[in-house]
């Protein structure tokens, strides 16, 4: 799918951004970028959170009470866990320089993610810019700081 994306682009030019679920989008992707960048990707399957109010959609009694919009989601995050199993193998066969930034106090998307995927990587290739203090609202409630981070990433 982001190789259809971006098949007219010049690749040297091109940054991809994976945010949450976007991240295992970017990462299995071996086309040459100018660089991809990472906002607390959802990347490993056993660091995968799955909040105990997803029962109220898994159980058929109150499987009804849950808004349209939030069925949905419930259905991407109980795949999600599973179709990471089959992706994270591929992780390491990425060649881009990549940048992550991760909130240490991400509910949802856990800081643990941040060193299992440094581990897949050579230091010169990965960088890793942690935000403390910071939550799953981040890419909102600190939004200068990312860019920031996302423009000196780049020169």
């Amino acid at each position: 799918m982001l190789q259809s994306i971006t098949k007219d682009l010049p690749k040297n030019k091109t940054v991809v951004v994976g945010y949450f679920y976007g991240g295992p989008i970017v990462l299995p992707d071996t086309t040459r970028y100018k660089k991809e960048v990472l906002l607390a990707p959802a990347v490993f399957s056993n660091t995968e959170v799955i909040s105990w109010l997803l029962n109220f959609y898994r159980w058929k009694l109150t499987h009804w009470f849950v808004y349209p919009i939030w069925r949905q989601a419930a259905k991407e995050k109980l795949s999600h866990k599973n179709n990471l199993k089959n992706l994270e193998k591929k992780w390491s066969q990425n060649s881009n320089e990549i940048l992550a930034i991760y909130s240490e106090n991400n509910h949802l998307f856990p800081f643990a993610n941040s060193g299992k995927l440094a581990a897949q990587f050579p230091k010169e290739q990965f960088e890793l810019n942690q935000i403390k203090r910071g939550d799953h609202e981040n890419i909102w409630n600190r939004f200068d700081f990312i860019k920031e981070q996302f423009i000196l990433s780049l020169n």
